[in-house]
């Protein structure tokens, strides 16, 4: 007599076997995107990328890494460094220093990044206030639509 597997134990074999790889790659499955934030002022353009590595199994977040870009639209050169506070308006974030502008008037002032915390949507909002050569300004950042 052969030892034969019934075809009923084979499918069964092949139904648990087809679960299991499902059930692997939906844990293993990552949605990313990013949202990006901008404002102005009378000197300055800002942008705030924020970069989301999302786990689609139950929606928590893995990783969070966000970008900031000002960008200084005189045509007179900023010379001396800048002083900087950016923070979020729900106040669980905040990040300060000083940078100096680019000959291009460009500069990234830094980046956030985190293992996970609050998600920002299209209703978070930013705030940046810049202090440069004895003057000021603040930019409101908004999602961009």
């Amino acid at each position: 007599m052969k030892n034969m597997i019934s075809p009923q134990k084979t499918l069964l074999i092949f139904v648990l076997c087809l679960t299991v790889i499902i059930v692997i790659i939906k844990f293993n499955d990552t949605k990313n995107y990013s949202l990006v934030f901008s404002g102005n002022s009378p000197s300055w353009d800002a942008t705030y990328t924020e970069h989301i590595f999302l786990h689609s199994v139950n929606n928590t977040s893995n990783n969070l890494n966000g970008n900031l870009i000002i960008e200084y639209k005189k045509p007179k050169k900023i010379t001396t460094p800048i002083n900087y506070v950016f923070k979020s308006d729900s106040g669980d974030m905040s990040l300060s220093g000083v940078n100096i502008i680019s000959s291009d008037g460009h500069t990234v002032l830094g980046s956030t990044g985190s293992g996970g915390g609050s998600l920002p949507n299209v209703h978070s909002t930013y705030t940046i206030k810049i202090k440069w050569e004895n003057k000021e300004e603040t930019i409101h950042l908004a999602a961009k639509q």
